[in-house]
């Protein structure tokens, strides 16, 4: 594997740890939302803060 594929394979799997990290996120917000005390943020400053 170059260099270049190397890169490339690690950017393409930034991107879909990225997606994932999204859609967990997604679904705690999901499971979260008609509880009464609920700490899920869902400000635009904690979007990419990982669990």
């Amino acid at each position: 594997m170059t260099a270049q594929d190397q890169i490339i394979f690690l950017a393409e799997l930034s991107h879909l740890i990225d997606e994932l990290q999204e859609l967990v996120r997604d679904y705690c917000r999901l499971l979260t939302a008609g509880q009464d005390g609920c700490m899920v943020e869902d400000e635009p400053q904690y979007r990419n803060i990982p669990f």
